[in-house]
């Protein structure tokens, strides 16, 4: 089970080995196997990482200094 909404599980995960392991629980829900985009969400095999890389959202990482003292 999850706190968030099937619509939520639908758009946000993507499912690899689904030949193996089979469909995700929400998809018996009456939602198809691609998202609201049309983009696939279940795979036979490992998901894509590329796929994985385009769909997650844009941010910007900023390293910083930070002293380190030994204990």
């Amino acid at each position: 089970m999850s706190q968030e909404t099937v619509a939520w599980l639908h758009n946000n995960c993507l499912i690899g080995f689904a030949n193996k392991r089979g469909s995700a629980w929400w998809s018996s829900r009456g939602l198809d196997s691609v998202d609201d985009n049309g983009e696939p969400m279940h795979y036979n095999g490992p998901v894509p990482l590329d796929d994985v890389i385009r769909r997650l959202p844009a941010f910007n990482v900023e390293a910083i200094s930070v002293p380190v003292t030994a204990v």
